[in-house]
């Protein structure tokens, strides 16, 4: 989801900058729409001038409609005409009247000529320009009118865009507020996750260590019990040898009663012997007792220890190490029976710090530096 998330930002940058860049394109046809309009509107005005112009100059050249009554071409045939029949008339002295009339109406045509030839003829190919003109200036017209109603529907279809355009930038920003709020929870769920993390961390090292501890306490008190066993083994010898002296006295005193006239001092001193013997072997049996229900309890108490020990950690991982070389895995014959020698040759400098671990597959921990342990189980794996 972050990915996606991260992308909002800048899909909502690039649709405001298409909004904007869709705004400006809007503004600029709309802006040569109003320029192609008013150049329209001055060439209407223009073409009117001319036409006026025009008017003005065909009402200035004409005498009564506004064009010539006989074009140039008429008007230099009459003039022709007319000198022609002045020559073929006999007019005897007025001959120089008629050279004066001759060189007057030669200079008119040339007025006239002058007058109004070269201006009427201007004024036609004005009025055919002006007319090719307006033609342009009407398809023109006709082109820009289309054009201004393209732009129009253009800046309509403009105007619209940028209304989505808005109303998406609206939503980007409620989705980016959105995405804000949950990045920040987020942050402090992953904070949260973190301080928890942190604080089972710390549960559990303070498991380890409670692990360490009871381990530790196991072991003294497998070490105590284990030496409490030794005693017990040595006092227990010490009682069946006195059993064993009793046995004898048992056998002197039926040989003594054999004869009961010679011994009777004998067996009466001896039989006080055996009631002291007695007690004094039911005095040391007492604490041998108490010393037994003590070690119920201990042991009881170790079991407890180790199980919670099981419960608190997934795995003990074990290892009887030995200049950097570790033995993997040693599975002896172990026979029945209540007593099993198992031969471990181990090759080290330093023999005081030699760890073993013996015992089931949850590997009860015994610390060894050189004592006998009864073992009444396989030796495991050593990872």
């Amino acid at each position: 989801m972050r990915p996606e998330v991260d992308r909002w930002p800048v899909q909502s940058t690039k649709v405001s900058a298409d909004g904007e860049q869709v705004e400006d394109d809007a503004d600029r046809i709309h802006k040569r729409a109003e320029d192609l309009e008013q150049f329209i509107r001055d060439t209407l005005l223009g073409a009117q001038e001319l036409q006026s112009k025009a008017a003005d100059l065909n009402q200035t050249l004409s005498r009564r409609d506004g064009t010539p009554e006989k074009s140039l071409k008429q008007m230099k045939e009459e003039i022709q005409a007319m000198l022609g029949e002045m020559r073929t008339r006999q007019l005897g002295g007025k001959k120089s009247i008629a050279d004066e009339e001759m060189d007057l109406a030669e200079e008119l045509y040339q007025k006239v000529k002058r007058l109004f030839g070269d201006p009427h003829q201007a004024t036609e190919d004005l009025k055919a320009e002006i007319t090719e003109k307006l033609s342009d200036h009407e398809g023109k017209l006709q082109a820009a009118q289309d054009l201004l109603h393209s732009a129009r529907g253009e800046t309509r279809q403009a105007g619209s865009l940028a209304e989505q355009n808005q109303a998406n930038l609206t939503a980007l920003e409620r989705k980016r507020s959105a995405v804000s709020g949950v990045r920040q929870e987020a942050q402090e769920v992953l904070g949260e996750g973190e301080r928890l993390l942190d604080e089972a961390n710390q549960l559990s090292d303070n498991i380890n260590k409670e692990i360490e501890a009871v381990a530790a306490d196991a072991n003294t008190t497998a070490v105590d019990v284990l030496e409490r066993l030794g005693d017990l083994n040595l006092q227990l010898y010490g009682i069946q040898r006195n059993y064993t002296e009793l046995e004898d006295t048992v056998n002197a005193a039926n040989q003594m009663i054999q004869d009961p006239e010679k011994n009777i001092h004998a067996a009466g001193a001896k039989a006080k012997d055996l009631e002291d013997e007695a007690d004094r072997l039911l005095e040391k049996l007492q604490p041998i007792k108490q010393l037994q229900d003590n070690l119920r309890r201990n042991i009881s108490q170790i079991k407890e220890l180790i199980n919670q020990a099981r419960k608190q950690a997934n795995s003990i991982k074990v290892s009887v190490s030995s200049g950097g070389d570790c033995l993997r895995s040693y599975r002896p014959d172990i026979r029945k029976g209540r007593y099993n020698t198992i031969v471990l040759h181990v090759k080290t400098t330093t023999a005081d710090n030699l760890l073993f671990y013996l015992g089931s597959a949850k590997y009860v921990s015994t610390p060894s530096t050189g004592y006998k342990a009864q073992i009444s189980t396989n030796i495991q794996n050593c990872l």
